[in-house]
């Protein structure tokens, strides 16, 4: 009986791991649910348990050879199908990939929709501000160019 075999997971290229959350329909953390994470491919998966946060990670073995292969996830009923999307030359950078379960897979687009009406409100209110400091700026100006005309026409009718 020979050694077990070992999986090269420790160097990067051989190491691509998917992480994320499970939340309920309400948003709280799903703890203790089962992760399924799947290369179909070379059925190799990994089986994981979500901790009291709800979040997960697991580890699959990949080569450069299987980037852009369907892996998938899958919590209870639900199977979500990701591409191992990474560079095959690239030895250095981690090839991670993320999916999240329940309501909160969206906040990104909420969020960045909530920071343009945001950013869009400060630009309106600071283009106001400008505006309205612009004409008060002008209003004051025009009342001390009729001051000084006023009195250069004073001036000039003591002197006559």
């Amino acid at each position: 009986m020979g050694p077990a075999p070992a999986w090269a997971t420790h160097d990067v290229e051989h190491r691509f791991v998917v992480s994320g959350s499970v939340r309920a329909a309400d948003g709280s953390p799903r703890a203790d649910q089962k992760v399924i994470v799947a290369h179909p491919r070379t059925q190799i998966s990994e089986t994981v348990f979500t901790d009291r946060n709800g979040s997960y990670s697991g580890l699959l073995h990949l080569h450069d050879s299987d980037a852009g292969d369907p892996v998938t996830v899958t919590v209870g009923e639900e199977v979500k199908t990701i591409k191992a999307a990474y560079t095959p030359a690239d030895h250095r950078t981690p090839r991670l990939a993320r999916v999240d379960f329940g309501p909160h897979a969206e906040e990104p687009a909420d969020h960045s929709v909530r920071w343009y009406g945001i950013g869009g409100g400060i630009v309106a209110a600071g283009g106001g501000l400008y505006w309205f400091l612009r004409s008060r700026r002008r209003r004051i100006e025009g009342r001390s160019k009729s001051r000084r005309a006023g009195s250069t026409r004073a001036k000039g009718k003591s002197h006559g």
